[in-house]
């Protein structure tokens, strides 16, 4: 009789082992993919697309995003279509409509522009280095996350906010992998509050802008599916949170 309920508790334990493992594997592909899409969306607001670039969109299975979220996958798949014909002049097209939607930084209030930063978006004065610019700053700078200074771009490019997620994805799942719930959790949390107070407040209406202004299905397709994984991932990291707290 004590044998058999020393078996079944080694059963429990063993169980329970298990759904450990399970929900540390889960959290960390989760962390995983969200940097990887994260890094993703960022490379494409930065800079015209190279044609490796081009060649790597064109292979990804868009498919997969149709699991995620419905407005997700309607956004890859309009980058999908995009991409199914790419020819010697793709990337020249795609680099014009990059040029005529993304930097027009000199273009009135009034006009149809979708300038990747933050501070366009947020500030009363509609210009690049505003308020919104330094609170970006101050929160890459807290967590040792800041852009190339060389490259002497505003911290709040939405590239630079797309990779300080990634980072901070990064450091959660390496966190929780070396057993830190604690720390897995503030960098939960600090991707919740950068999201909230950043990303969110700005993505609808740039996302909008992208979709009056560019004249490709491909930039299109992107705009919509930003505006719809920075959603999803809203929703996510509370999961995540949860999880942990």
């Amino acid at each position: 009789m004590e044998k058999n309920a020393m078996d079944k508790q080694a059963e429990k334990d063993g169980q329970a082992e298990k759904c450990a493992q399970a929900g540390q594997s889960e959290f960390a592909t989760a962390c995983a993919l969200r940097a990887q899409v994260y890094r993703m969306l960022g490379s494409l607001y930065f800079t015209e697309l190279t044609e490796e670039q081009i060649r790597t969109l064109a292979a990804v299975d868009y498919a997969s995003f149709a699991e995620l979220d419905e407005e997700l996958a309607r956004g890859a798949k309009e980058i999908e279509r995009a991409l199914r014909h790419v020819n010697s002049s793709t990337r020249e097209e795609l680099a014009v409509d990059y040029a005529h939607t993304f930097l027009a930084a000199g273009a009135g209030r009034a006009e149809a522009r979708a300038v990747p930063y933050e501070s366009v978006y947020l500030d009363e004065s509609g210009l690049l280095m505003g308020p919104s610019r330094d609170r970006v700053y101050k929160a890459m700078l807290k967590e040792g996350v800041l852009p190339d200074a060389t490259l002497n771009v505003p911290e709040d490019h939405l590239s630079f906010e797309c990779e300080f997620m990634a980072t901070m994805a990064d450091r959660a799942a390496a966190a929780f992998e070396a057993q830190d719930r604690q720390e897995a959790l503030r960098c939960v949390d600090v991707q919740r509050e950068f999201l909230h107070s950043h990303l969110a407040a700005w993505i609808d209406v740039f996302c909008r802008a992208v979709d009056q202004t560019c004249r490709t299905k491909f930039y299109r397709g992107v705009a919509l599916m930003t505006r719809a994984f920075v959603r999803f991932d809203a929703e996510l990291l509370d999961e995540q949170a949860r999880l942990l707290g």
